[in-house]
């Protein structure tokens, strides 16, 4: 419980927590208000900002097909009785429990390389549809999308 003095200020860690609260929320929805491009020093910043988008990338399609996520063009046909739509669904959701267990390697080093990268400051946030990175330099985060 949080108690005020009659004439004292609220502490600034309580209100730098509930910044926080509040931007993993968003974060969480997908939804960022502190995006912008990446400035790096040097002249070679643009290419260090497009190897990280490609490598961000690469990792988030080999994790799609690791997740085996279903085809939209399968979630797309249409559907006969309701007894074939049953058994339809238990053959596909058995057949992607399947691939899943096969391709957990896969996922598994998509999972290490995030943990790699974070170590040089480069951390990759995955969303429902795509991944997106950010680059925490001199103790403030600039995020792009990957």
């Amino acid at each position: 419980a949080v108690t005020k003095d009659a004439g004292s200020p609220r502490s600034s860690v309580l209100y730098g927590t509930i910044i926080s609260y509040i931007e993993g929320f968003f974060n969480a929805l997908g939804m960022s208000f502190g995006e912008r491009q990446v400035a790096l020093r040097g002249g070679n910043s643009a290419v260090l900002s497009n190897v990280i988008d490609e490598l961000v990338r690469f990792r988030m399609k080999v994790r799609h097909y690791a997740l085996a996520l279903p085809e939209a063009a399968a979630e797309a046909a249409p559907r006969e009785g309701a007894a074939g739509t049953q058994g339809l669904e238990h053959q596909q959701k058995d057949k992607r429990q399947r691939l899943m267990q096969e391709r957990k390697p896969l996922l598994e080093a998509c999972d290490s390389l995030r943990g790699h990268l974070a170590a040089f400051g480069i951390h990759i946030q995955d969303r429902a549809a795509t991944s997106t990175w950010e680059l925490l330099e001199g103790g403030h985060a600039e995020q792009q999308p990957g």
